[in-house]
């Protein structure tokens, strides 16, 4: 059985990250989508009656995901796995899209990565990785560089591996317990039970840390890696929010919201929340 999971640069995050530790497995084949995937929202709609068209005939264990324009389909039968890329404007048979970021990793039973080009299927590089728990925050990839969390002699370590050849770069331990990793303005940035902090992903070197960074909760919302993360934390009368950016600077607090202001996410260059009744709001934020 395969599992297709998305890890573009710009895809929606969950309100809540907190996960449980990672667990080694490598019964499943896993293809990882590692470029920029543009998700589009729309608004409400009036009800519209739909009309199916007809789509490809997949294989029987296929995993499917859609990625911007593109039908992405693996098929985990073949040795080595095979990856299919349709249309899906026009799904019925397969089309080169030239113009398209897109890079799948493969990541098969037996370690062997191949890092493939998802507008033809074409092997841009491969390699070995070590068991890990892979899935849509494992690995992260930050400009021409992956960075790989996975267990290593009973404790955790980050491992980063220049792209597109998969070659380890460096290796770094890291704190057990609960750990969020997400691009920011170029930077890895991470987040534990310690703090806050952010590393190269090409060196693996420390850049800052932010000890208090910990008590506060990342916004939900499209993630860009050359964008901040946007976080909000409690003000000191425990009842407004102050929000504040992290990039490659650290962190910056840039404004306070009212008492009552709650389901905050991000959207454009700024947050839409709700007040307290129902309506939804829309604070606009500062550039970075």
């Amino acid at each position: 059985m395969s599992v297709l999971i998305e890890l573009g640069d710009d895809r929606g995050a969950p309100p809540h990250e907190r996960r449980p530790p990672p667990q080694v497995s490598r019964r499943w084949r896993v293809a990882v989508l590692v470029a920029a995937c543009v998700l589009l929202l729309g608004g409400a709609a009036p009800a519209a009656r739909l009309t199916p068209q007809p789509g490809p005939a997949l294989p029987a264990r296929a995993t499917v995901l859609g990625a911007g324009p593109l039908l992405l389909v693996v098929d985990p039968e073949p040795n080595p796995p095979t990856l299919s890329a349709y249309d899906s404007v026009a799904p019925n048979g397969p089309r080169a899209l030239p113009g398209l970021p897109g890079r799948v990793l493969l990541v098969q039973d037996d370690g062997l990565v191949r890092l493939l080009d998802a507008r033809d299927g074409t092997e841009r590089g491969r390699g070995q990785l070590p068991p890990a728990d892979y899935g849509p925050d494992n690995p992260q990839v930050v400009g021409a560089h992956l960075v790989l969390r996975h267990p290593r002699g009973g404790a955790v370590a980050l491992t980063g591996y220049d792209l597109p050849g998969l070659v380890p770069r460096w290796r770094s331990p890291v704190q057990p317990g609960d750990l969020i990793l997400r691009p920011c303005q170029g930077l890895l940035c991470g987040q534990d039970e310690q703090g806050r902090w952010a590393i190269g992903a090409g060196s693996g070197v420390r850049v800052w840390t932010w000890p208090g960074g910990a008590r506060w909760r990342t916004v939900a919302g499209p993630r860009v890696a050359t964008e901040p993360l946007v976080v909000l934390g409690m003000a000191a009368d425990g009842r407004r929010s102050l929000v504040a950016t992290v990039g490659r600077d650290g962190h910056r607090v840039s404004a306070v919201l009212p008492a009552g202001v709650t389901d905050c996410r991000r959207v454009g260059a700024g947050l839409v929340c709700r007040d307290g009744t129902a309506r939804v709001t829309f604070w606009p934020l500062d550039a970075p």
